[in-house]
């Protein structure tokens, strides 16, 4: 192999340990969401809370670096799309 070509594997390499750890905190944040679920369920509570929703996405934007804001915001809205659907699934299966 080349030293391009092994540089090239090293940086995939790279990717591949990040992508590992984007996927083990999502899991993570899903576990949480899970118990956000319990506790809403025994609290009489909605699954979607628009505002807190907002207020995340639009925070979670500004935490990036120029340039990455929109994607970071859409990356947040697919998070919590899926938390609330995960909510929902749970929540309805209590009932």
């Amino acid at each position: 192999m080349t030293d391009t070509a092994e540089e090239l594997s090293v940086l995939r390499e790279e990717i591949n340990r990040i992508d590992r750890d984007i996927l083990r905190l999502f899991e993570e944040r899903m576990d949480v969401s899970r118990r956000v679920a319990a506790y809403k369920l025994a609290h009489s509570m909605p699954v979607l809370d628009a505002a807190r929703e907002a207020e995340v996405i639009a925070s979670r934007g500004n935490l990036a670096q120029a340039g990455n804001k929109e994607y970071a915001e859409c990356l947040f809205r697919c998070i919590m799309e899926q938390s609330r659907t995960e909510q929902e699934k749970l929540i309805e299966a209590q009932k």
